[in-house]
């Protein structure tokens, strides 16, 4: 009854905030000063985002040692391969990022497995017919475990709390190419973020085109409010253990 009521919740309010995005994909080029996101011109909300990611790093960075007692054996069991997974994204002003999350995948990439419909429509395989993924890896992701180390990126400013997903190079070419022209140059004037803002939103992975309008649309008026309210959406989101 719990999930099915947060399940309504997000039906509802998701396609709202999607149909607002949709309809205001122009609105953080209007923002407070062209082609940067609307806290970037705001020194007291830039000092408040600031603050909460540094308040969250220290959070996480203290539960990361302890976490990984159990952690680190459980991904050594589940498969073979390193305990944790390293990917270069894209940073702020376009410098690259060192992504670490807990590894959650074997070390099978074989192209055969991938469902290219499922691909273009979710950006990334559905976790049901992942063959990747572990027993373990499954957990660590519905719990939102998988992505703890990368708490320490917020002590350094390399990434924020809330905000746009540090996506693949490729992908991000591929967007930048098929979708709104400046959304890869107005992202990039924020650091990536740990919480997606779209998916916070939707309450599930959105596809390709709802994650564009949607980084748009936070994009355009980010404060500290907004992303405690996305915050809040996303401990529902992980009550509903879709997390992927």
């Amino acid at each position: 009854m719990f999930s099915q009521a947060i399940s309504r919740y997000f039906a509802r309010t998701g396609g709202k905030y999607l149909r607002a995005a949709q309809q205001t994909m122009d609105l953080p080029a209007r923002s407070a000063s062209p082609g940067q996101p609307s806290f970037q011109s705001q020194a007291g909300q830039r000092i408040l985002k600031r603050g909460l990611d540094i308040a969250a790093g220290l959070v996480g960075t203290s539960l990361l040692w302890p976490i990984s007692v159990v952690v680190m054996p459980g991904i050594m069991l589940s498969s073979k391969g390193g305990i944790f997974f390293k990917q270069a994204r894209e940073g702020k002003d376009g410098k690259l990022l060192q992504v670490i999350k807990f590894r959650t995948m074997t070390s099978f990439t074989s192209a055969n497995i991938f469902d290219p419909h499922t691909w273009q429509a979710s950006q990334k395989l559905r976790e049901n017919i992942d063959p990747r993924v572990t027993t373990f890896g499954h957990w660590l992701r519905t719990t939102g475990l998988d992505e703890l180390p990368q708490f320490l990126s917020l002590l350094t400013g390399e990434m924020t709390l809330v905000g746009c997903r540090a996506l693949p190079i490729d992908l991000l070419e591929s967007l930048s190419i098929n979708t709104t022209p400046n959304w890869r140059i107005i992202r990039r004037q924020a650091p990536p973020a740990i919480i997606p803002a779209p998916v916070a939103y939707l309450g599930r992975f959105p596809t390709a085109e709802e994650n564009v309008a949607l980084e748009m649309y936070y994009l355009s008026q980010a404060t500290i409010q907004e992303d405690l309210k996305l915050m809040a959406r996303t401990v529902l989101y992980l009550l509903l253990g879709k997390h992927s």
